[in-house]
């Protein structure tokens, strides 16, 4: 949220793919103002519904949802729904990273891309675009070039390895992507919070990364 709080400007727009019940959601839309535009995405139907009455609940104006999966395609796909006190580990892999997670529900959810997204909204600006995806990053990156080659988005990702790996993905090819891209791999400092350059990708487990466009570092 440190980032988020000095990062995020009244009339920007955030993207929160993998909203989840609306954490970063309802703060970005508090910190964008009602000239600013949240648009959270979130697939699992259980998070969904909390996600729209978190919203609802703080009358906010400025969030537009979608009950989605972002991709590299827009079609159809399976998320496995974690227990109700773990819908965080969701995920459209065929088991949970955390393995004492138990599993609630399979449900057929659709898939889009970033693209599409902000092409439909006729969005003219995308500030920062959040992926909390459970191993789905580089299929949602592949999704978002347009996105990601017109507006210079700041990202904030988190990787789990070894989600991504049940996809062909992994944190060496989302960082190649990206520097393809013109971005440079940030971290988080563990002394004041505060993005400093990553030297190297991680390795098992997951990492919270910050990727700046180079132009902006």
């Amino acid at each position: 949220m440190y980032f988020l709080d000095h990062q995020l400007k009244p009339g920007a727009v955030f993207i929160d793919a993998g909203a989840n019940d609306g954490l970063y959601t309802l703060f970005a839309a508090h910190k964008v103002g009602p000239q600013g535009l949240v648009i959270s995405i979130e697939p699992s139907t259980r998070e969904y519904e909390h996600l729209c009455k978190n919203i609802r609940l703080n009358d906010f104006k400025n969030i537009r949802t979608l009950r989605a999966a972002v991709s590299n395609v827009s079609g159809f796909a399976e998320l496995k729904v974690a227990e109700s006190s773990k819908s965080g580990h969701n995920t459209l892999s065929q088991s949970f990273y955390y393995k004492d997670t138990t599993l609630e529900a399979v449900e057929k959810i659709n898939t889009t891309t970033i693209d599409e997204v902000t092409e439909a909204d006729s969005i003219s600006r995308v500030d920062i675009l959040k992926l909390d995806i459970e191993g789905w990053e580089l299929s949602a990156l592949e999704g978002a070039t347009r996105t990601l080659v017109k507006f210079r988005p700041l990202l904030m990702i988190e990787i789990i390895c070894e989600n991504g790996s049940a996809f062909g993905s992994n944190s060496g090819k989302i960082w190649e992507f990206l520097t393809n891209y013109g971005y440079q791999m940030k971290t988080y400092s563990s002394v004041n919070g505060l993005p400093v350059e990553a030297t190297e990708h991680p390795g098992p487990g997951y990492t919270d990364f910050i990727a700046v466009p180079k132009k902006s570092v």
